[in-house]
């Protein structure tokens, strides 16, 4: 199995929504990145269900003060809500406001899924020449502490990474700065002993295909 060593300012484990603009305000910074998913699970595999399809408008404001162009493309494909309306046995129990006054954008700008989100940053991130490598993972990580100064001072993270072609090789990189996106399960997370602490809930969803007429006064909102 062969091995490497390369150098990368910032290296972004998880190329989902947060991973991707990630690497697109450091690579239009001149930084020299690194992207990679987090696990064997999802390599070269898209996830088609609904999580994380809605975007608020203060995260659309800090997407459009780094990428305009990705903001607007957002804005042409995405349905726009105002409200989140509760209905719980039939009736309605709440509603909340999903504007801000003092954010330049109104609405909530919702998609079919996360990955409508990430064909955009995706296509972005292409035209920059940023390569997301979804044929490699992390195999082991540590940050280094180094006394002195050189490459292993500025570059304290080390990152196992395993490439999954026909032949598999073995890369080692040594980055500046590590960006774990990898979720709430975090692969990064448990290797450097960070705990994830609040209280953990079940949340149920369901994805619908609907199409047809409606009167209902929150037809046009988010339920």
């Amino acid at each position: 199995m062969a091995e490497k060593l390369d150098i990368a300012d910032v290296l972004i484990v998880g190329a989902g929504p947060v991973g991707l603009f990630a690497a697109l305000v450091f690579s239009q910074m001149g930084y020299r990145i690194r992207i990679i998913p987090p696990d064997l699970d999802k390599l070269d595999r898209h996830v088609e269900r609904s999580g994380g399809c809605r975007i608020i408008p203060r995260s659309m404001e800090i997407i459009a003060k780094h990428c305009p162009d990705v903001a607007e493309e957002i804005e042409q494909i995405a349905y726009k809500t105002t409200d989140f309306a509760t209905y719980y046995d039939g009736k309605k129990v709440n509603t909340v406001s999903q504007t801000d006054s003092i954010c330049r954008y109104k609405h909530s700008y919702n998609l079919p899924s996360k990955r409508a989100v990430e064909l955009v940053f995706e296509k972005k991130l292409q035209n920059l020449g940023v390569n997301i490598e979804r044929s490699t993972v992390v195999s082991d990580l540590e940050v280094e502490e180094v006394e002195g100064s050189g490459m292993y001072k500025i570059n304290p993270v080390i990152v196992t990474m395993q490439k999954q072609p026909a032949t598999p090789t073995t890369e080692i990189v040594r980055a500046r700065y590590l960006i774990a996106a990898d979720g709430s399960r975090s692969f990064c997370r448990r290797k450097l002993g960070i705990s994830f602490d609040g209280p953990q809930e079940v949340l149920h969803m369901a994805d619908l295909g609907l199409v047809g007429r409606s009167t209902h006064p929150d037809a046009h909102n988010s339920w």
